[in-house]
């Protein structure tokens, strides 16, 4: 039982990280501007950041692996994936910049099945990244539609 409520508890978190990135979209969809930053730059910081987030969870798990055999190497690699692409989004802005961020949570999102496909990572942790990694891409995917027309 105590399991499952961290894990419950776990996606709740995980969940509300996103919050941000969708208030950022909801500016730039909406045409509002609720704060003195420009929402695009906000968006793609908030957004480079999460993503790094995410991929210093899996180096994380990669480095603290019993065995550090090839299985753990592999996870310390993909998860600087994320990482670098937030890192080359920030290095441009806007389109370019979004289309850099989108290509790391596929990125990422490709990572995470392959974790879970070998079993690195659990079931549970698999359905909620999943979950948010849609949401994310749904929304980027979004604001480039608005910025590009």
């Amino acid at each position: 039982m105590f399991e499952r409520e961290t894990q419950r508890r776990s996606g709740y978190v995980l969940s509300l990280g996103i919050a941000p990135l969708l208030w950022f979209a909801g500016e730039i969809i909406l045409g509002a501007r609720m704060w003195n930053v420009h929402p695009l730059h906000a968006l793609l910081s908030y957004g480079a950041t999460f993503l790094a987030f995410v991929g210093g969870i899996y180096w994380m798990h990669g480095v603290t692996m019993r065995d550090q055999s090839r299985v753990s190497q592999m996870v310390i690699a993909m998860s600087l994936v994320p990482l670098m692409t937030g890192a080359g989004a920030l290095c441009y802005h806007g389109s370019i910049g979004l289309m850099l961020l989108l290509a790391g949570y596929i990125a990422l999102l490709g990572c995470e099945w392959h974790f879970y496909r070998h079993e690195i990572i659990p079931a549970w942790l698999w359905t909620v990244r999943w979950r948010i990694s849609v949401v994310v891409i749904a929304v980027i995917l979004a604001v480039l539609v608005v910025i590009r027309t």
